[in-house]
């Protein structure tokens, strides 16, 4: 520990922490441009500058280590003075543009400027200019509002892994963009936004549309994926204009992948509003009262070919409720369904829920990556992943087609076999992985979809490893966790093509269509236009993510709930409603009126475990090491990613323009660097 003193407060902070650290732990503020907590030191703005005792100088306080015995003084006349002349210097060039600027009202330049700045300024010649950059669809460049704090080039540098973002010039002429006058290729772009002291940098989808004071922030929990990073939901009236990330250094930190920050569009466009059936080969629509009586002859008139289907963004209660519909009516032929999709039944929570938190992900020394590309398929582990790379000399190695991971990574074969001569140490790497330092193995889904217990070949290379070693499964959807933990079946193929069953279809995104599908009775409930509505018999109008509430179970075990934030459009219902309306209250823990509370009552006497916080990390167990099967399933075929496109990847994605045109951006801009390289 250093002892210093703040203001003439003693203090003590630990060895290496900076000035600007140790004035934030004696809760003084000091002002900072260049300066984030994430990101490297820059020392770019200077607006940082404190007194310290015997320096003839003020010095950069977020470069400058602590040091014993030293005395800080943040606001003294020399401070000030100081101060005042980096402002005046910022303002020298920067347009009068707060007027129409969407970074007004939450700009820092503004903020200091009054809290920090003078009323006064001497520099009265020609402002420069700057001409703006491309950097794509969905950030909107002002480049004559720019400081130069870098925190945009260091972000995409150190976390994104993307360089083609940097600065060109010097003095006057110094400039920050892409070297090749092309568009940033980034899963993450949406983070220089909010990284962005000033407008330089803003959102092109909510450009001129609100300022923040309009807006009412409500707190939700990403579920497009099995992460559940923290978000926060902008919103004027019903409308949601913008989503920024909640802080939460568990799992997302402050970042956001640009697939739910900036698909708000799709909540609202192609939705069902009311309920149909179809006659005479068209949808009519038609009243609940009578679409209930339509689906409930045809349930009971066809009870032993009923299959249920569910899809990737439904919570527990009412993946609880059709379970419980379905048992009651003496079948188990719920499961999975879209054309991704995951197979077997897993009885033992450790075999699909994390042993390790995801923020220890980036203080492992090794990582083996089966099957998995993080850039499509969880970005944000990505990052974690390169900050290991960077700060702990993390060591990758990928079996599968991985390319341009943003992150050094060597690929040692592209089919299981090369996974098998690795662990086998038959490769010369293995032997550094084997003697190295804490290492994890993770699996993809797309390879536990055809191989539902490889995670349990690797029994020997445990036995073998020294150090501390993890394997887990990288399961993408939030459904599917959820669904292991009620204790639904997962099947590959959900359509038959030789029987003619009824499909009940809750909140399906995607199927592998099929012509014989037309011979099926398919009843389908969900809140999108999307594939399955072109077959379907009956369309049951339900509510998106934002508009019920529900639980849902992230990678780790966390258990997290999100709240109805917006009303529902039309004559749209909750899942579970339509579920409980359906069965016309005849399960026992509904009561006389069926109740969200009824139904997480019934949940916590299936899970239990559910009950003892909001925090719920895996039941340990060492039985996934003991369920090693003694075979080696050492087949040829060439591994891929469980996400082929990461901007559509559901009914709500594929519903947005922003995502749409975000995807084909990132086909061309793939295609272009391939014929440039």
């Amino acid at each position: 520990m250093v002892s210093l003193e703040v203001n003439g407060r003693g203090l003590n902070v630990s060895e290496g922490f900076t000035l600007i650290q140790a004035c934030k732990e004696a809760g003084i503020e000091v002002p900072r441009f260049c300066y984030h907590e994430k990101l490297s030191i820059a020392g770019n703005c200077r607006m940082c500058l404190v007194e310290v005792d015997k320096s003839l100088k003020p010095v950069a306080s977020c470069a400058m280590p602590v040091m014993q015995g030293m005395r800080i003084f943040t606001r003294s006349m020399l401070v000030k003075k100081a101060q005042e002349g980096v402002m005046e210097f910022l303002l020298a060039n920067h347009p009068l543009d707060c007027p129409i600027c969407d970074q007004g009202g939450e700009c820092d330049l503004q903020d200091q400027s009054i809290l920090f700045g003078n009323d006064r300024g001497r520099y009265y010649e020609n402002k420069r200019a700057v001409e703006d950059k491309n950097f794509g669809i969905l950030v909107k460049t002002v480049m004559n509002r720019c400081i130069h704090c870098t925190r945009c080039v260091r972000f995409c540098t150190e976390l994104a892994g993307l360089r083609s973002l940097g600065v060109t010039g010097r003095g006057n002429g110094m400039e920050i963009g892409t070297y090749i006058l092309n568009g940033l290729n980034t899963e993450l772009l949406g983070n220089i936004i909010d990284l962005c002291p000033v407008g330089a940098l803003t959102g092109k989808p909510y450009a001129f549309k609100m300022r923040p004071w309009e807006l009412r922030l409500f707190f939700a929990t990403d579920v497009m994926d099995s992460l559940g990073a923290n978000i926060g939901l902008h919103l004027r009236g019903d409308d949601i204009l913008r989503v920024l990330p909640i802080m939460n250094n568990d799992l997302n930190e402050e970042w956001l992948h640009d697939r739910i920050r900036f698909c708000f569009d799709g909540h609202s466009r192609q939705r069902l509003l009311f309920p149909m059936i179809r006659f005479s080969n068209k949808l009519i629509n038609a009243s609940w009262p009578i679409v209930f009586l339509s689906i409930t002859k045809r349930i009971y008139g066809n009870k032993y070919s009923l299959q249920g289907v569910v899809g990737s963004m439904l919570e527990l209660e009412s993946l609880l409720l059709l379970k419980d519909f379905f048992n009651r009516l003496g079948l188990e032929t719920v499961q999975y369904g879209g054309s991704n999709c995951s197979t077997g039944v897993f009885d033992f929570r450790d075999m699909y829920v994390w042993d390790l938190p995801v923020r220890d992900i980036e203080k492992l020394q090794y990582i083996l990556l089966i099957g998995i590309n993080f850039r499509l398929e969880m970005p944000l582990l990505g990052i974690r992943i390169r900050k290991g790379f960077l700060t702990n000399l993390l060591k990758c190695y990928t079996v599968g087609l991985a390319e341009d991971l943003h992150f050094l990574h060597f690929c040692i074969g592209n089919n299981l076999n090369a996974s098998f001569y690795f662990i086998e140490g038959k490769l010369a790497l293995c032997n550094s992985f084997i003697r190295g330092g804490d290492a994890g193995i993770f699996i993809g889904e797309a390879v536990i979809s055809m191989y539902n217990n490889l995670a349990l070949i690797f029994k020997s290379f445990v036995k073998r490893f020294k150090n501390k070693l993890v394997i887990n499964t990288l399961y993408v959807t939030a459904t599917s966790l959820n669904a292991f933990d009620i204790g639904l079946n997962y099947k590959k193929s959900i359509f038959s093509d030789k029987t003619k069953f009824l499909y009940y279809a809750v909140g399906v995104d995607e199927i592998e269509f099929n012509p014989a599908f037309f011979s099926h009775n398919i009843i389908f409930q969900g809140h999108h236009g999307d594939e399955l509505v072109y077959i379907s018999d009956i369309l049951l109008p339900s509510t998106t993510i934002f508009e019920k509430s529900g639980f849902y179970l992230n990678l780790e075990g966390r258990l997290q709930e999100n709240r109805r934030i917006l009303s529902s459009p039309g004559e749209a219902r909750v899942d579970w409603q339509i579920l409980s309306n359906l069965m016309e209250y005849s399960l026992e823990y509904f009561g006389i009126v069926p109740s969200l509370l009824s139904i997480r009552k019934r949940l916590f006497q299936v899970v239990p475990y559910y009950i003892t916080s909001c925090f719920v990390m895996s039941v340990k167990t060492n039985l996934i090491k003991d369920f090693f099967i003694s075979i080696y399933l050492k087949e040829k075929f060439i591994l891929s990613c469980f996400i082929d496109n990461f901007y559509l990847i559901n009914s709500i994605t594929r519903a947005s323009r922003i995502m749409g045109l975000s995807s084909q951006n990132a086909v061309i801009y793939k295609r272009n660097y391939r014929n440039f390289n």
